[in-house]
């Protein structure tokens, strides 16, 4: 059925904009949960990605980021800084599955209880958590230890260094490379935006 679709008929999308409104007052009032939102527009966003529909797509996860993290506390922890956040990245770029471990993590689940909770692996979950480091969702501070980041600081020489080249300088098994790739995404976040250049990971 969907194979053959172009456009999505523009009765659904007005039905859709009409759910969407409904979605964010019902959000803003405290009715419903940002992850039974995010629920409602994953099923549109398949349903719609069999058309081409892309730059709507976009447009539609844009304006979710914006309207639902009002009042989530779990979510967003500082408003300004999420505001000018949304002003610099695109966050239209990151996938619903990553937002939804961002949602899940803040609320205190583990990354074995979040692979599990989401149906995905493990190492899924800890790409996640990199994803967003590098886009500034998420800090490398919430994810390591003040101790494990400096550890792992200290063996980085240059940021376009392999994982496995700062692995082999650990004598042991004291890092993982996920927890290596967590710092280097840090980095790579404060050459993305270089307003601030005091320290080479976001604290």
């Amino acid at each position: 059925m969907f194979r053959n679709w172009r456009r999505v008929k523009k009765s659904n999308l007005k039905n859709f904009d009409r759910k969407f409104n409904n979605l964010k007052l019902l959000f803003n009032e405290r009715f419903i949960s940002r992850e039974k939102s995010l629920e409602s527009l994953e099923g549109w966003l398949a349903y719609c990605s069999h058309a081409n529909t892309y730059k709507y797509r976009k447009h539609l996860i844009r304006e979710f980021n914006k309207s639902f993290s009002q009042g989530d506390k779990l979510f967003v922890h500082n408003k300004r800084n999420y505001i000018n956040y949304i002003k610099r990245v695109g966050e239209s770029e990151l996938e619903f599955s990553t937002q939804r471990t961002l949602f899940n993590y803040k609320r205190g689940l583990k990354i074995n209880e979040i692979a599990l909770k989401q149906g995905i692996k493990e190492s899924t979950v800890w790409g996640h958590l990199i994803n967003l480091i590098e886009h500034r969702q998420l800090s490398v501070w919430e994810v390591l230890s003040k101790e494990k980041v400096y550890s792992i600081l200290k063996k980085i020489y240059s940021y376009k260094e392999r994982l496995r080249d700062i692995k082999r300088r650990f004598k042991n098994n004291s890092v993982t490379y996920d927890e290596i790739a967590c710092v280097m995404a840090s980095i790579k976040s404060k050459r993305r935006y270089p307003k601030n250049k005091k320290c080479p990971v976001t604290k």
